[in-house]
């Protein structure tokens, strides 16, 4: 399997090969996947990229799209645009049995809903991070004050790690998805029971 970010990409994939494509929509966590055009050029969201590459009779291998998947009824309307199946993983890391911190799984089970937003200021890669003080600032010009990846990653780590050492809590990096509801399952198990029952009504 390969990630796209575009459907150029995903009909690139197939013709390499590969059998199975992650579409990875612009809401979906951590780095962007991209291959062919630049990051800031593959932010379509998740569901128009399912659509996208059902709809193309060039692009025929099985699609399983990532990005604000967040309960059964998003498994249910991807599965109905024509998804083979769903890849998740924001819902899982707020759960008992990942291994998140507790700090980030406190992020994650906010009753407020987690703003998100998408940044090259921690390591000069486009990214979804949990806004906070260090994105936030920057989110408007983060290209102008990021240097390449790895530069600035190296450049941020003393930053990074001295945070939490001096409580710096506000500035901490956690890279999830933008869900797309207020999350709330702890124990995994009821977490695959919800998704389940909620995807199987549609």
């Amino acid at each position: 399997m390969a990630m796209a970010t575009s459907l150029e990409e995903a009909i690139m994939i197939e013709e390499a090969g590969i059998e199975l494509v992650i579409t990875s929509g612009s809401e979906a966590g951590g780095y962007r996947a991209f291959f062919l055009k630049p990051a800031e050029e593959s932010l379509t969201s998740t569901r128009l990229l399912v659509h996208q590459m059902v709809n193309r009779t060039s692009v025929s291998v099985p699609v399983i799209p990532v990005g604000c998947i967040s309960n059964g009824k998003d498994i249910a309307d991807v599965l109905k645009l024509g998804a083979s199946a769903v890849q998740m993983g924001t819902v899982f890391l707020a759960t008992d049995e990942s291994g998140g911190s507790d700090i980030h799984k406190s992020k994650l089970l906010s009753t407020q809903p987690i703003k998100t937003n998408l940044t090259k200021v921690y390591t000069g890669r486009l990214a979804r991070v949990i806004s906070d003080s260090l994105s936030e600032i920057f989110k408007d010009s983060t290209s102008k004050y990021s240097a390449r990846y790895t530069i600035q990653s190296n450049f941020l780590s003393f930053f990074r790690s001295a945070c939490p050492k001096q409580e710096k809590l506000e500035y901490l990096t956690f890279w999830p998805g933008q869900p797309s509801t207020i999350l709330k399952h702890r124990s995994t198990k009821k977490l695959f029971d919800s998704l389940i029952k909620a995807a199987s009504k549609g």
